[in-house]
């Protein structure tokens, strides 16, 4: 019996090409605090928030939520805090569900904040990882 020869569609020998990720490090009161910032932040509104951040003093104060619109424009806190948790934890999204027993499909959700995260999810990710449950709501 002869072996059949393997052929690859062309769209599958096309490389997937994705934006790159930037991650937002910050050390407040010794804690230490990183974001995600999603592929969708163009590198321009990167630039103009660590301009910000360089150019702040000690005697200015920025505001928080002005920094994090900058970056995250309409996604919801709990949102970015989600997928915060999951990098930091350096976890993917299906390792991420495994551990919260739910479905990957709906990290995704989450993380898009297109999903929003109830109460006992909230405080479940909280006894899971030993933070606030109210982050995530």
């Amino acid at each position: 019996m002869g072996r059949s020869k393997s052929t690859t569609s062309e769209h599958m020998k096309t490389p997937i090409t994705r934006k790159p990720e930037y991650a937002v490090s910050l050390t407040f009161n010794e804690k230490h605090i990183q974001y995600q910032i999603p592929n969708r932040a163009t590198l321009d509104q990167i630039k103009k928030v660590v301009e910000k951040l360089l150019s702040a003093s000690d005697n200015i104060l920025l505001d928080l939520d002005e920094v994090f619109d900058e970056l995250f424009g309409d996604l919801p806190h709990w949102a970015v805090n989600f997928k915060g948790l999951r990098c930091r934890e350096g976890l993917t999204q299906q390792a991420f569900s495994e551990k919260l027993n739910i479905a990957q499909p709906n990290i995704s959700l989450h993380e898009k904040g297109k999903r929003s995260i109830g109460k006992k999810l909230a405080r479940r990710i909280a006894d899971e990882f030993g933070v606030d449950y109210r982050l995530f709501l």
